[in-house]
């Protein structure tokens, strides 16, 4: 059958025969034909553009060998399942009735193929939807409803694109299963979502994730990915959350296969109203080196689960950077924790931690072995905004120095502190700001911790819990105007703590010291409204204090304290160890 010029359309009903040939000519042409028995019908077509196949029989088989088209449009009833063989490359399938039950298409080797999932009427549902033969495929959600496909096997595909058009045609893909797959996109428009379950857990060749939600509604939920053989190659996952839509991604693991440590990205940005990860996004990296970076506009939200890393190799370090947070108002950032393993030299690294007016900051727990080291951390709270750390226990390593700077009305809590040596501490408030709290900071074997500077503007307040530096620590300079207070419960060391030098209208309390020297006591700075509190019952040798113009009370050392109060101001109390 032979076309002219325009555009032509070959209706065939069920009587198309393998000797039956195709030649569209000029124009636009289509051949629509009824699929009846499974018997395989051979399309010998050639200068034809599109074919409408009806399948009404489970079995019914197109081979597409001898043909041109590049354009099918797939209908069935009766819920019935059908297969396309020796597809050409850069085909589209049209899925536009939810009659037909499963699918399963060959192409030629190393093809491309694009489906487009859904109708203007209604949605349209499929058990299953099979692809060999072809590298790239391309999945698209049209039409006005939502549309699944219970199980999605994709046998020779590196690439997978997923993409939803728009209004409401939501895709739920329950299983996808594509272990050659080396990169996936997903991208999400108008208020249509993607859903997957259980996708890809096995995907030992995937390097790349990137999700892309852009749309009021158009949320992206997966699973975990990985979970029955991770990815020995995977490097970036880029997760871009947009116009309130959110993304939910499952745990992640990274596994290198090849000799020496791969760099690994994650990659999570927020606009306004949206979500970008969850406590669900836990995160395994074995010799990788992993960074985690966060970017959210304000009202946005970024986290993850758990970031745990580690080696195989045991005299390798693993590590584990999380990038710079932007001072934008009202965002949020958390890690639910931290965990770094192996005996090699381990490392942390955060970088500059600014949180925007009224926005948030919560990193959980944080665990690392081996030789370690963690970087500065280094806070800066905008008005409003909270900071909340968990634990941070570094067993064999040390700790950079800590600085926690805060505006009105902001506040940090720190957990407890444990690691070999700890850098300085510095605590900047300003007026009206609000706490500031560290649990109990200790080192080990011998270990020091830094000198600590605190300076509050107003009526803030810094709290600490026992300082346990069993190799010493270093001076404590404190400014704390009126109505603003400091409070140590405890300060103990086997070696020297260094000066305490106070100065302003504020409180200051310190509990029992204990050490075997403590550097001179200065509060001639002190204001008459000022009061200091120190017990130095634990402190063996000698000490030195210069009295100020508040009231203090001194409970002396167990050496020969020499004290100078200064007369006529304030109320002037010494107590005498015995």
């Amino acid at each position: 059958i032979k076309g002219g010029a325009g555009d032509d359309t070959f209706i065939m009903g069920t009587s198309l025969s393998n000797s039956d040939s195709f030649n569209g000519g000029s124009g636009t042409d289509t051949i629509t034909a009824t699929l009846a028995s499974s018997s395989t019908r051979k399309l010998n077509a050639s200068g034809m553009e599109s074919a409408v196949i009806d399948m009404t029989v489970d079995g019914a088989k197109v081979d597409a060998s001898a043909s041109d088209i590049t354009s099918y449009t797939i209908t069935a009833s009766n819920d019935v399942s059908g297969s396309i063989i020796n597809l050409i490359s850069d085909s589209t399938i049209n899925l536009s009735e939810d009659n037909l039950d499963g699918l399963t298409v060959e192409t030629v080797s190393a093809g491309t193929v694009s489906f487009n999932i859904g109708s203007a009427t209604g949605s349209v549902g499929m058990t299953a939807l099979t692809v060999s033969g072809a590298t790239t495929v391309n999945i698209n959600s049209i039409g006005s409803a939502a549309n699944s496909a219970d199980t999605v096997t994709l046998t020779q595909a590196t690439n997978l694109t997923v993409t939803t058009s728009g209004a409401e045609a939501d895709l739920t893909l329950s299983d996808l299963v594509a272990t050659s797959l080396e990169s996936l996109v997903v991208t999400t428009n108008g208020s249509a979502g993607v859903t997957m379950t259980t996708a890809l857990q096995a995907v030992s060749s995937l390097t790349s994730i990137v999700l892309t939600a852009q749309g009021s509604g158009a949320d992206i939920t997966m699973g975990s990915i990985g979970t029955a053989g991770e990815s020995t190659a995977l490097t970036s996952v880029t997760l871009d959350a947009n116009s309130a839509a959110d993304i939910t991604l499952g745990a992640v693991g990274f596994a290198n296969g090849a000799t020496g440590l791969q760099t690994s990205t994650i990659t999570l940005n927020a606009e306004s109203g949206s979500v970008a990860g969850t406590s669900a996004l836990d995160v395994t990296a074995v010799d990788t080196a992993l960074i985690v970076n966060f970017s959210a506009e304000e009202g946005g939200s970024v986290g993850i689960g758990s970031a745990n890393a580690g080696v195989s190799v045991s005299t390798a370090g693993a590590s584990i950077t999380f990038g710079d947070v932007a001072a934008v108002a009202n965002t949020t950032v958390h890690i639910e924790s931290i965990g770094i393993s192996g005996s090699g030299d381990n490392s942390l690294t955060f970088g500059a931690l600014n949180v925007g007016s009224t926005g948030g900051l919560t990193v959980g727990n944080t665990l690392i072995s081996g030789t370690a080291t963690v970087s500065e951390i280094a806070l800066d709270l905008a008005t409003g905004a909270t900071s909340t750390f968990g634990t941070i226990t570094v067993s064999g390593g040390t700790i950079a120095d800590i600085s926690v700077s805060a505006k009105e009305n902001a506040s940090a809590t720190m957990g407890n502190i444990a690691a070999s040596s700890i850098a300085d501490l510095s605590i900047n408030l300003a007026a009206s700001a609000g706490v500031v709290d560290f649990g109990t900071i200790s080192t080990i074997a011998g270990g020091t911790v830094g000198n600590i500077a605190i300076n509050i503007a107003g009526e803030g307040s810094a709290d600490f819990g026992v300082i346990d530096a069993s190799g010493g620590m270093g001076e404590v300079v404190i400014n704390v105007a009126a109505s603003g207070s400091v409070d140590f419960g405890a300060i103990s060391s086997t070696g020297v703590v260094g000066a305490i030098t106070v100065s302003g209208q504020g409180f200051v309390d310190i509990g029992l010291v204990s050490a075997s020297a403590i550097g001179t006591i200065d509060l001639t700075g002190q204001g008459s409204a000022g009061t200091f509190t120190i017990d130095l019952a634990g402190v063996a040798g000698n000490s030195e204090i210069l009295g100020g113009k508040g009231t203090t009370t001194i409970t002396s050392d167990q050496g020969s304290a020499s004290i100078t109060l200064v007369s006529a101001t304030g109320t002037d109390t010494v107590i005498y160890s015995t």
